[in-house]
């Protein structure tokens, strides 16, 4: 692909991820070091 391509290729995928961002559908993984409660918060 050209460079133009792959550009235009990465700032439709951005701006898809923004779009779920939006609607509050957008999940991304914990980062590294923390650790996912399994039966919700229990502080």
């Amino acid at each position: 692909m050209s460079e133009a391509e792959l550009h235009i290729l990465k700032t439709r995928m951005h701006e898809g991820q923004r779009a779920k961002a939006r609607r509050g559908e957008l999940f991304l993984g914990l980062p590294l070091g923390y650790a996912q409660a399994l039966g919700g918060c229990r502080a």
